[in-house]
């Protein structure tokens, strides 16, 4: 049962036929520390949003991809190289070539055509060959990985 006044709802109780405004007694500390808990983890969500948008958009920043071709291929006992082009081939300040994990050819510019001929260390067998483009903006990416 509820009571009105100039627009407001009181709870009401009934007590021996009589009509009183019911008291809610809430104790104090309870709503100093339900707010404090409610704060605390507002602040947290709020931190963790802060630093999850930081990190993306860091990592964002160093998963640019580049448009870059290269082939290599056997030829007897030796691996040709070509640079074949790319939109980002003029973004590209120098390059090296690695065979099997070690560096065969470092200090390269690349031009679409560019070859460069290396002989290997298993004429008959898997050979790794592997580029790794420098581009003018400081990026290193690896741009061929195959096996010859």
């Amino acid at each position: 049962m509820t009571t009105v006044h100039c627009g407001e709802i009181y709870p009401t109780i009934r007590v021996r036929g009589t009509m009183r405004k019911a008291e809610w007694v809430l104790g104090e500390d309870a709503d100093t520390s339900v707010i404090g808990v409610i704060l605390l983890v507002m602040i947290s969500v709020t931190l963790a949003a802060l630093v999850a948008s930081i990190a993306f958009n860091m990592a964002a920043k160093d998963l640019q991809t580049r448009d870059v071709a290269l082939t290599a291929q056997q030829q007897g006992s030796d691996v040709v190289v070509t640079w074949q082009g790319g939109t980002d081939t003029d973004k590209v300040h120098s390059y090296e070539i690695f065979v099997n994990n070690q560096i065969r050819a470092s200090n390269l510019h690349a031009y679409a055509g560019n070859y460069t001929i290396l002989s290997l260390d298993k004429p008959g067998g898997m050979n790794r060959i592997m580029v790794t483009a420098y581009f003018v903006d400081g990026a290193g990416l690896v741009v061929l990985d195959t096996y010859v």
